[in-house]
């Protein structure tokens, strides 16, 4: 009967060890289609990760020159509203200056108006006086 469990025992050494070899060698053709796999992914990937580095070096050229023409767009808008003050301020100065020249040529009318009426009445005054001491 040992001699029964001791074939038994080896037949199943041999069995296991036949199974073994046929999934190393399974193994080893896995393994192999693997680097295959990888040999075949590195070579396509490598240029596909040079074009995004420069696809993302172009994208960060991009960005900095729309933060660039944003700081200049709101350097112009700056200018333009500062533009905008100084128009504001220019207005109310003419309207200002506009007012006094309306005052003053207000005034300078009526003083002009006063004047000739002064000067008329004057006149009239000294022409009545001369000719009415021609007459007598």
């Amino acid at each position: 009967m040992s001699q029964l469990y001791f074939g038994v025992i080896t037949l199943s050494i041999v069995v296991g060890t036949v199974f073994f070899i046929l999934v190393l060698i399974e193994l080893k053709t896995a393994i192999k289609a693997l680097k295959e796999f990888l040999e075949v992914t590195e070579s396509t990937l490598k240029p596909t990760l040079e074009e995004l580095r420069e696809y993302m070096r172009v994208a960060k050229d991009v960005t900095e020159n729309v933060n660039t023409v944003a700081d200049d767009v709101k350097v112009f808008s700056g200018s333009v509203r500062a533009i905008g003050e100084d128009m504001r301020s220019i207005s109310r100065s003419m309207r200002f200056i506009s007012n006094l020249i309306d005052e003053q040529g207000s005034i300078a009318a009526v003083k002009i108006s006063g004047l000739r009426a002064g000067i008329k009445a004057g006149s009239q005054i000294v022409l009545k006086h001369f000719f009415s001491k021609k007459n007598p």
